[in-house]
């Protein structure tokens, strides 16, 4: 199984949720959310907040059949 941010329930230090998941004919599978922390963890990619504001933003991710962020 995996998880995102390394450990199940950690994705971020604020606020941080998947929304969405599916799975295409081919056993990829797509999440979408949101996220509002500075740091944003999925997989071995880091996603970061520039701003000054904090702002909430979307993320989409694609896992292959494998496993493979």
């Amino acid at each position: 199984a995996k998880t995102a941010g390394g450990y199940p329930g950690r994705l971020g230090s604020g606020e941080d949720y998947s929304t969405s998941v599916a799975v295409d004919q081919s056993d990829n599978v797509f999440i979408t959310g949101y996220f509002n922390s500075p740091l944003f963890h999925i997989g071995s990619i880091t996603l970061y907040d520039s701003s000054d504001y904090l702002l909430t933003k979307l993320f989409i991710a694609k896992y292959d059949s494998a496993g493979n962020l």
